[in-house]
């Protein structure tokens, strides 16, 4: 099986613009009858007027589009449709290519649906709701500052990709809110990086070229952050600072998770591929290819495929989700952990260790 298999690409387009001006006119007075003509003095010729001394400058003819807070610019692809939610952005590869993407960031409220066709982009962390805390019958209204907060539902079609710009980027879905990735075998729903897709350079990188051989030899790891879903269910481990003896919060700033809901319903994910993702921020914080923290039974998780993570594959923070149809390949950690107590249970599990990565030691790790 190669990464070449799973992966769709994009194509490019061209924009062109252009510009127009304008200029008036003047007439002598007559003489009056019957009085005698003196000769008509010379007229005085017009004073020569002075150069401006501080003339304007021409207007930029090609101005520098606003930046977005990933780094590419904002503009208009006319063969990118962009779904209400996302901002359209341009990615320029080098010359005057450039090409369309639809890009998410900050926090997605109400319903938000990425369709089939253009190509998605994540700047930085990107959560799915605002945190409605552990009780689905007493959900949050306001954070500390008296902001109203809002559930999210974000819905992925079959087929589509979605790549993080950098280390930083991350999906996560908040307590309260759902995501439904709507993969199929034929066309999964594929989440990714820059560089896998081509689009480093654009961001100021150095590129690289699609690995194409066999996942075992693959040697890119680590190049986004990764995916995360916080739910409302048990943990055996909550923690201190939090009153309600219920939450804990995610590593490298993911949410918070946790609550007494065993059934809690965060979505349902389908043919879902996760790669290269994950990023080691310290020796005890890191991210996943995918953490599912505090997810309960009423969730659906069913073929997802992780490849290349820099930590973990999948790591489950209690909860009580099952997962079943998981296949992890070349995780540069453990590739199953669960700690917090998860109860769940996992079904058809295929794990392949990449033998260039030293950490790439355990296929699972089962700590609580």
């Amino acid at each position: 099986m190669s990464t070449a298999e799973l992966l769709r690409r994009t194509g490019l387009v061209l924009l062109a613009a252009g510009m127009l001006v304008a200029c008036g006119d003047d007439s002598p007075e007559p003489a009056t009858p019957g009085t005698p003509l003196d000769p008509a003095p010379d007229p005085a010729p017009d004073p020569t007027p002075d150069p401006d001394p501080d003339p304007d400058p021409d207007p930029d003819p090609d101005p520098a589009p606003d930046p977005t807070p990933g780094g590419f610019v904002l503009g208009d692809d006319p063969a990118v449709e962009c779904p209400t939610g996302t901002v359209e952005v341009l990615a320029f590869a080098g010359g005057e290519d450039e090409q369309g993407l639809c890009e998410l960031s900050g926090t997605i409220t109400g319903d938000v649906t990425l369709t089939a066709g253009p190509t998605y982009t994540l700047a930085g962390a990107v959560f799915v709701g605002d945190d409605l805390g552990p009780d689905p019958a007493n959900p949050f209204t306001t954070d500390d500052d008296g902001n109203a907060l809002s559930a999210g539902s974000l819905t992925i079609e079959a087929g589509v990709t979605v790549f993080g710009q950098d280390e930083s980027a991350f999906l996560a879905v908040s307590r309260g809110s759902q995501i439904f990735v709507n993969g199929t075998q034929s066309a999964p729903v594929v989440l990714t990086s820059a560089e896998d897709l081509g689009f480093a350079p654009a961001l100021g990188r150095v590129g690289r070229e699609p690995f194409t051989g066999p996942a075992v030899d693959d040697p890119f790891v680590g190049e986004w952050g990764g995916f995360v879903v916080n739910g409302r269910a048990p943990i055996n481990a909550p923690s201190g600072e939090f009153p309600d003896g219920l939450t804990a919060a995610g590593e490298a700033g993911t949410g918070l998770y946790g609550g007494a809901t065993p059934t809690d319903d965060s979505g349902t994910i389908d043919f879902l591929q996760v790669l290269y993702a994950g990023d080691q921020i310290t020796t005890e914080t890191e991210l996943n290819g995918i953490a599912f923290q505090g997810v309960g039974s009423g969730t659906e998780l069913d073929f997802i495929q992780v490849h290349n993570g820099a930590d973990d594959g999948v790591e489950f923070f209690g909860g009580t989700a099952n997962i079943a149809h998981l296949v992890v390949t070349g995780a540069n950690d453990d590739s199953l952990e669960w700690v917090q107590g998860w109860t769940g249970s996992g079904q058809f599990i295929l794990v392949v260790q990449n033998p260039n990565f030293s950490e790439s030691d355990q296929g699972i790790e089962a700590d609580n």
